[in-house]
C-alpha cells in the first residue's frame, strides 16, 4: 500500500511538469504577452506557419447581434455565404473569428485580439465551463481546449474604429509537438454592415431554427488519436470505480456486522484485506483520473469544481480515513490493572458509531459519484445519457441498494442468528458432558 502511495506521488509529479503541454496553460495572469516566444518543456520554439488561415463571418444570417441557436456546438460549420468578405470587422458587430489549420492536424489553441472581446463558451467551447474558462483578459484571449483543425470564436468588435486589430494564435497538436503560430490584423470597415443590412435576407425568429443543422465540413477534423486514449483511460477509471463501490462495501458490511457466525474465525481477516484491496482499487482509479485530467486539460486543477470531483473526492477521504479509525479502534471491554474486564468500554460505542457514519457517508457520496460521472462526461464516451436513462438509471440503483443493504443483510441476520443459536447449544451441550465427565 505505501508504495501504491508513493507510486501516485511521483505520477502526480511527473505530470505536473507536463502543464505546459498546452500552449493556453501559459498564466491566466499573463495578458500582455501572453504567446510563448521560446522552447517551453517539450515542445519547440514557436515558428510563423501559413498553413493557419483566418476567416472573419457574421454570427448568424441576419448579421445582427443575436444568437444563433446552435452557436455554442464547437463543431458548427459555418456557412461560406456568412463571410464579411474579408478581414474586417464593424463598429459593436458580433462576429465569427474561424482559425483553421489546413494541415489537417488538430490543435489546441491560445487566441489573442488586441481590441474587442471574446464570448465566454468554456474551455472545450461547447457553452459549458464545467472544464474551466476559454476566456481571459477581459476577452482579450481565449485558451481553447477543443482539439480540432478548425476553431470557431465568437468575438464582438469594439465601439467603433479603433484602428487596425490583430488576432494572433498559438497551437500545438501534441504534448511533443512544436508552437505553431500566425497572425492576422482586421480593418475597420463600416460598409461590410450595410452591405448585410440592404441584402433583404429573409430573416428567422431568433432561436426558431439551428442555421447550422446539416452543413458538414469535408475538411474539418476534431479530435486526435489521444482522444481515442483518454476514452479508454476514463472509461477505465469509472469501471474500476464502479466495481469497487458496488462490490467491496457490502462486503465490508456483512463481515463487520455478522462475524464468524458468517465468516467464521477468519472474519477479521476478510475484513482487512477488502480494506486493503479496495484501497489499491480506489488508488489505481485516482491515478487513472489523475492521468485524464493531464491528457484532457493538462493540469489536476478545478478537481473541485464539478460535482462528481467533489463527490467522489469525499468518497475517497471517507475511504482512507477508515484504515486510520481502524488502527485506533478502542478494546471491547474497559481494562482495569492490566486486565480485561467485562465491562463495556465507551470509547469502543463512539468508535463504532464513527466508523459506521464514515461508512455510510462513503457509500451515500459514490452513489452520486457515480450518478455524476456517468451523466457529466462526453456522452460520445461508452457511458453517457443513453446509459444513465437505460442502463445506470434510478430504478437501477434503488434496486441495487435494496438487494445489498436491505434484503441480503436480512437473509444474512437470519442465517447468523441460526448458526448463534446452534453454536450456543453446542457450546452449552459439551459444558454439559463437561460436567458429567467430572461427576464420574
Amino acid at each position: 500500500m505505501l508504495m501504491t502511495m508513493l507510486a501516485f506521488i511521483v505520477i502526480n509529479n511527473k505530470n505536473n511538469g507536463v502543464v505546459h503541454a498546452h500552449p493556453y496553460l501559459i498564466g491566466d495572469t499573463q495578458c500582455t504577452t501572453p504567446h510563448p516566444t521560446t522552447r517551453r518543456h517539450a515542445h519547440g520554439a514557436p515558428t510563423e506557419d501559413a498553413s493557419i488561415t483566418f476567416l472573419v463571418s457574421w454570427t448568424n444570417p441576419e448579421g445582427s447581434n443575436a444568437e444563433a441557436l446552435g452557436e455554442n456546438d464547437p463543431e458548427r460549420v459555418i456557412p461560406e455565404s456568412w463571410s464579411v468578405g474579408g478581414n474586417k470587422y464593424c463598429k459593436s458587430c458580433r462576429l465569427t473569428l474561424t482559425v483553421r489549420h489546413t494541415d489537417q492536424q488538430t490543435y489546441k489553441e491560445l487566441v489573442t485580439v488586441s481590441s474587442g472581446t471574446l464570448l465566454e463558451q468554456g474551455r472545450n467551447m461547447d457553452g459549458q465551463l464545467n472544464y474551466g474558462d476559454g476566456a481571459k483578459c477581459s476577452g482579450k484571449r481565449y485558451d481553447a481546449g477543443f482539439q480540432s483543425n478548425v476553431h470557431h470564436y465568437i468575438w464582438t468588435a469594439p465601439n467603433g474604429d479603433v484602428g487596425p486589430i490583430t488576432v494572433k494564435v498559438t497551437g500545438a497538436s501534441g504534448q511533443t509537438s512544436q508552437f505553431k503560430t500566425n497572425a492576422v490584423t482586421l480593418t475597420y470597415d463600416e460598409a461590410i454592415k450595410e452591405a448585410v443590412e440592404n441584402s433583404q435576407q429573409p430573416s428567422a425568429p431568433p432561436g426558431a431554427v439551428n442555421p447550422f443543422e446539416g452543413l458538414t465540413d469535408d475538411e474539418a477534423v476534431h479530435g486526435s488519436q489521444g482522444k481515442s486514449k483518454s476514452v479508454r483511460i476514463i472509461v477505465a477509471h469509472g469501471g474500476i470505480m464502479l466495481f469497487s463501490w458496488m462490490v467491496f462495501p457490502p462486503i465490508l458490511l456483512y463481515a463487520g456486522r455478522f462475524k464468524e457466525n458468517i465468516f467464521g474465525k477468519h472474519w477479521y481477516l476478510v475484513h482487512k484485506y477488502t480494506v486493503t484491496l479496495m484501497m489499491l482499487f480506489v488508488v489505481t482509479g485516482l491515478i487513472l483520473a489523475n492521468r485524464y485530467r493531464i491528457d484532457t486539460l493538462g493540469r489536476l486543477k478545478g478537481i473541485m469544481r464539478s460535482r462528481h470531483g467533489i463527490a467522489g473526492s469525499v468518497t475517497a477521504f471517507c475511504w482512507f480515513v477508515q484504515p486510520v479509525l481502524g488502527y485506533f479502534r478502542p478494546p471491547k471491554f474497559l481494562e482495569v490493572g492490566g486486565g480485561a474486564t467485562t465491562t463495556p468500554n465507551l470509547k469502543r460505542t463512539v468508535w463504532m458509531w464513527m466508523h459506521r457514519s464514515v461508512a455510510l457517508a462513503s457509500v451515500l457520496f459514490s452513489i452520486f459519484a457515480v450518478r455524476t460521472g456517468l451523466k457529466d462526461h462526453d456522452p460520445e464516451m461508452t457511458f453517457g445519457e443513453e446509459a444513465i436513462e437505460e442502463i445506470w438509471n434510478l430504478n437501477f440503483f434503488i434496486t441495487y441498494v435494496v438487494l445489498a443493504y436491505i434484503c441480503i443483510p436480512i437473509l444474512l441476520e437470519i442465517l447468523s442468528r441460526k448458526r448463534g443459536k446452534s453454536t450456543r447449544q453446542y457450546s452449552h451441550m459439551e459444558l454439559e458432558m463437561g460436567d458429567l465427565e467430572v461427576d464420574t
